[in-house]
């Protein structure tokens, strides 16, 4: 009676020293993984990226977005033909929408320019909103001079036929007068010239 047990405690004993070898084993392999992780250099963070020009793009490898300069100044493009995205030289094709420096432009499908939206810093950071015709032409403008807010409207050959709101200099020379208050209103002909006026 006492060999069978003998014999069944020397099977479970073998068995266990496999066992406890395989886990030895497991343990040094998972050891030996971590310290080969933790003693392998950080991935070095660069200070500073110098470049020309960023491209985004999609899985298949078509271009969506760009950061770059156009016509030497930074802009941000965003659009789904890769055309609009390239390097901008002679006649761009208008990208759906941009970002530069001063500037945010939205086209439409046609590829004009329908809407502008940023601040013109060659007049005093004069902030404005454009709305632009199917062909491109601005047909409304919204800005705040320094005088006051106005509100212009043109007709097909961007000469202002409606200002509501300050007038400034630039209208002086078409035939206004003066310079108008916020609260006014200013009809002009197609020529430019004073129509009518309040007050």
């Amino acid at each position: 009676m006492t060999e069978p047990t003998l014999d069944t405690l020397t099977k479970r004993l073998d068995r266990m020293e496999r066992e406890n070898r395989w886990w030895r084993v497991a343990g040094g392999a998972v050891l030996a993984v971590l310290v080969a992780t933790a003693a392998s250099p950080a991935p070095k963070v660069a200070d500073k990226i110098l470049a020309r020009e960023f491209i985004l793009a999609d899985d298949t490898g078509v271009a969506r977005a760009r950061l770059g300069l156009t016509f030497g100044k930074p802009e941000l493009a965003f659009d789904d033909d890769p055309r609009a995205l390239v390097a901008q030289s002679g006649t761009p094709i208008e990208p759906r929408m941009s970002l530069s420096d001063d500037m945010l432009a939205f086209a439409g499908k046609n590829r004009t320019l329908r809407l502008k939206l940023g601040v013109y810093r060659q007049i005093d950071d004069l902030p404005v909103l454009v709305l632009h015709d199917e062909r491109g032409r601005a047909r409304i403008d919204l800005s705040v001079f320094q005088g006051g807010p106005s509100l212009i409207i043109q007709d097909d050959n961007r000469r202002a036929r409606a200002i509501l709101g300050y007038v400034g200099a630039e209208h002086l020379a078409r035939g206004v007068g003066e310079h108008r208050p916020s609260s006014s209103l200013v009809l002009l002909d197609d020529e430019g010239k004073l129509i009518w006026k309040a007050p």
